[in-house]
């Protein structure tokens, strides 16, 4: 796919960060049809996670991946960061292609857990886990909230210790034991 087929697709209204269906070349059967519904209609729907999301193709993309491909003639590089911390408002201006380590630190959960902390279950409490040479390390499932982030501290002590995925499968054993969890 290239940014003057995504261009012919969509139309990008750089003041309100929507994307537009354009018409389509009569060639096919439902093509009338499609243009009499669909042109001008903005494209896409929001994502359980805030993104605006448009299927092309058979594919789905994010709004603000099609917007920066179109208007800068290559996919971003990293992930697309929205500036104002609003997933779904894809002006340029608050668009940021990012690497995912730095993706990653701006990241905002509302959950207003501990970071590396997140809810599982009523039943099961709350998961630790961290990031570790770029790949999430389950550390365990805990009742309390604190527990959980007491042990993803912990994580974090032993890999600025220079300690690698062994020692962090030996801390998730010994908390597993010590506090009898899952």
């Amino acid at each position: 796919m290239n940014a003057d087929y995504v261009k012919s697709r969509l139309e990008y209204d750089p003041d309100t960060g929507d994307l537009r269906w354009k018409p389509r070349d009569v060639n096919r059967p439902n093509d009338k049809r499609w243009n009499k519904i669909w042109v001008g209609v903005r494209a896409g729907c929001l994502h359980h996670r805030g993104h605006i999301v448009i299927g092309l193709d058979g594919k789905f993309y994010q709004a603000g991946r099609l917007i920066w491909f179109m208007v800068h003639g290559e996919w971003p590089k990293g992930e697309i960061v929205h500036t104002n911390g609003k997933r779904n408002d894809n002006r340029l201006k608050n668009l940021e292609d990012v690497p995912h380590k730095v993706a990653m630190r701006r990241r905002k959960d509302n959950t207003g857990l501990p970071e590396g902390v997140f809810h599982h279950n009523k039943s099961v409490g709350f998961i630790a886990s961290i990031i570790h040479d770029s790949k999430q390390k389950y550390l365990g499932q805990f009742q309390k909230v604190e527990t959980a982030a007491w042990v993803v501290e912990e994580a974090k002590w032993i890999v600025a210790q220079g300690g690698g995925v062994e020692d962090l499968t030996k801390l998730r054993k010994e908390m597993t034991e010590r506090l009898q969890c899952r």
